[in-house]
């Protein structure tokens, strides 16, 4: 029963304890007893689902084998199931369009199919099954009808009606007891929604999980996310081709928390949890060392982390928030980038910035032991205390377990605990939200920031290639403008009316070595122009140049699939020394012609947070909303790895010889950039030797077994990065 036949006034939103909802509108789940009418056991033994297979409504658990309930001979849309206290079925359903419940009398002792009238969505549950609630408990039946959010109960046969809520519109979800004790309406109602029952507008973390983990069939109470209802995710968009580990994989690394599977049921725990036991050395079995410990190298740790993610106050535009390690003893230069295509206020993501950057440093050290019987309690994820020999103490979170015979060995990493994963307040910058000034239609502009190499060899300076094109029929152009003091003000880049080739992937591009040549994989794009083949001779000389995310590629076949869908093939990978990893669905592709448009930059620039604004022709620089570019590498003057560096020596001599990479050029007549300064040799024993001119040099006296790595030097950049080693 409802106490007062109303809502609380205080939401409290958790996990159901089993939720009901199946994967598909037809398929329910409740949690009920050993068998249908036998409540010996109680009602809350085994989960029992519920599906309708050209109108029968199959019903099974786990102890019992499937059988038709019952069958009806209309369409049916939505079914819901339950059980009253005797383990007597119930269920509501929508067939032709009308809700019914199927329910049994006890006035004449039969079973009854009732039609309920005006409802649109319907459905049910046994509200408490807990054995001391059993005799209080009823079975809710949960609608939406002209009057709003309703409901009717068992005690009453199901013939009053209750308003809950007026004026509710919209689908109801599921219903059910949650974790605090709560009976919980779950409703999706695009309209008409009232103060007191606005919660969908941002759901928990949890739902989201929750609905992504059904995609992959985890229904009913194979999920535990009761941890994850404190945060809020206020949109998130997921590529329908993506699995479900790769959807959550990013809320994970957001939210700061991690899946673990033990008791038949997949758990989302958050981090920053207290310690549950104390594990002394005395209980570690006696391996050698008894404890293992790794810590992870300075040098590998970042100095910055950047987030990216869609900003709500900047009218969902692409933001960037920032966190710096500030210490002069900090040697590393390594950055660390999340990119987020779910909508994240700037303070939360800045926050998380903070968070990721703080846990680098305090969770460097990794840990392998093992432990006896006593501890197979212990499961991933839990937090222990472990007090060394000297009487120290180590917080450790496992990370992995393997159990043989009776003995545990873990794995595990320092857990930061709260000064981590606690509250943080770090500053952030929100864009400003645009303003709408221009009546009529603008076509709007998509623009892509490409930090590559030089691609022509006009365009041999410091600066970023900038692809533009209409999303709209009606774009006739656009004015690119840049700002570097966080958009207080704004100056012209250029003007073009050229649109770049441009779109996304449609499949995922596999990590690859590179090469000269092409290779067997293939991608699907879909792009705004047509694409086209080429022969393998024009390939080899330079054409058909596209960028998929940060690589550099050609093609050579282009397939029409439909619907600006292309496959490509015969591709070369890794082109002007660019990196060829994974790149996944939705990246974005973009081809090397005329289209493209190189933006020179100051060398003051390297590092700056640009605020990029594409002002398509017919608007304002005021309604236009910016762009957050951190300019952090200049790629464009990177010099490239030095190849086939050989070291030998000749009497007390050390000769060092190696291959230059010029950057500019084509492969039978490359030269080098105008900043070009020469090389820098690294020898082992520490000393460094730049070479202006030529590719070879001869150290004389040299100790024996020494090493050395050769760097390209550019008067911008300075060091390129190293080549492989050669010893003699």
């Amino acid at each position: 029963m409802i106490p007062q036949d109303r809502l609380s006034t205080q939401q409290v939103v958790r996990q159901l304890v089993t939720e009901h909802a199946g994967l598909r509108p037809t398929d329910a789940y409740h949690r009920g007893g050993v068998a249908l009418n036998d409540p010996s056991l109680g009602l809350d033994l085994q989960l029992w689902s519920l599906r309708v297979v050209n109108g029968e409504f199959l019903i099974r658990a786990d102890q019992v084998p499937e059988t038709v309930l019952f069958s009806v001979p209309g369409e049916v849309s939505s079914a819901s199931l339950a059980f009253d206290q005797n383990m007597r079925s119930f269920v509501v359903f929508v067939e032709g369009g009308i809700a019914k419940y199927r329910w049994f009398d006890t006035l004449d002792s039969s079973v009854k199919i009732t039609t309920l009238p005006g409802a649109s969505s319907v459905k049910c549950c046994t509200d408490d099954l807990r054995v001391s609630q059993i005799q209080l408990s009823d079975i809710i039946m949960a609608y939406i009808g002209p009057a709003g959010l309703c409901y009717r109960q068992q005690r009453d046969r199901y013939t009053v009606e209750r308003v809950l809520a007026p004026g509710i519109s919209g689908v109801i979800q599921s219903v059910g007891m949650n974790r605090d004790l709560r009976l919980q309406f779950k409703i999706s109602s695009p309209d008409g929604v009232p103060p007191a029952m606005t919660l969908a507008t941002e759901p928990p973390l949890g739902e989201v999980v929750i609905n992504l983990a059904a995609r992959a069939g985890l229904v009913g109470d194979k999920i535990d996310v009761s941890d994850l209802y404190e945060d809020k995710v206020y949109g998130y968009g997921v590529a329908s081709t993506e699995g479900v580990d790769a959807a959550i994989k990013p809320l994970a690394e957001a939210y700061g928390f991690d899946p673990v599977e033990y008791d038949k049921r997949l758990r989302f725990k958050k981090r920053g949890r207290s310690p549950i036991a104390r594990v002394r050395w005395s209980d570690l079995v006696n391996l050698d060392p008894p404890i293992q410990r790794t810590r992870d190298q300075e040098d590998e740790l970042p100095s910055r982390v950047h987030v990216s993610h869609l900003d709500p106050d900047g009218g969902f535009a692409k933001n960037q928030q920032h966190a710096h390690r500030r210490s002069n003893q900090v040697r590393t230069k390594r950055e660390r980038k999340l990119a987020f295509n779910f909508v994240l206020p700037a303070e939360d993501a800045a926050n998380i910035a903070m968070r990721e950057l703080k846990r680098e440093y305090r969770e460097q050290m990794g840990y392998k032991f093992a432990l006896g019987p006593a501890w197979s309690f212990l499961t991933p994820t839990d937090v222990i205390e472990f007090e060394d020999r000297d009487g120290s103490v180590e917080i450790i979170r496992i990370e992995e377990i393997e159990r043989e015979d009776t003995v545990s060995y873990l794995k595990g990493r320092a857990d930061g605990g709260l000064a981590v994963y606690g509250p943080t307040t770090a500053a952030s910058q929100s864009l400003q939200p645009p303003r709408s000034t221009t009546p009529g239609l603008v076509g709007e502009t998509r623009i892509e920031i490409l930090n590559v190499p030089v691609l022509r060899d006009q365009n041999d300076e410091l600066g970023l290639i900038v692809a533009v094109a209409g999303q709209t029929a009606a774009w006739s152009g656009v004015q690119v403008m840049f700002s570097t003091d966080a958009g207080q003000n704004y100056t012209e880049a250029f003007r073009t009316a050229t649109p770049a080739v441009m779109g996304e992937s449609l499949t995922v591009l596999f990590a690859d070595g590179g090469g000269e040549y092409p290779g067997f994989q293939t991608v699907d794009v879909q792009t705004n122009f047509e694409l086209a083949s080429v022969t393998r001779e024009s390939l080899l000389s330079g054409a058909n140049r596209a960028v998929i995310g940060d690589e550099v590629i050609q093609f050579q076949t282009a397939v029409h699939l439909g619907n600006s869908r292309w496959r490509l093939s015969g591709l070369i990978r890794g082109r002007y020394e660019t990196a060829s990893p994974a790149w996944p669905v939705g990246t974005r592709f973009v081809v090397v012609d005329e289209g493209l448009v190189f933006a020179q930059l100051q060398r003051w620039m390297v590092g700056v947070d640009f605020r990029i604004k594409a002002v398509s022709f017919g608007s304002t620089l005021d309604e236009t909303v910016p762009l957050s570019y951190l300019f952090d590498e200049a790629v464009s003057q990177t010099e490239w790895r030095p190849k086939n560096v050989t070291a030998r020596r000749s009497g007390s001599d050390y000769i060092v010889e190696w291959n230059a990479r010029p950057r500019l050029g084509v492969e039978t007549n490359a030269y080098h950039s105008k900043f070009f300064r020469g090389h820098r040799l690294k020898f082992s024993d520490g000393q460094t030797i730049d070479v202006p001119v030529g590719n070879t040099h001869t150290r004389a006296g040299a100790p024996p077994d020494l090493t050395v790595v050769v760097h390209g030097l550019n008067d911008i950049t300075g060091e390129g990065p190293a080549s492989i080693g050669a010893t003699a």
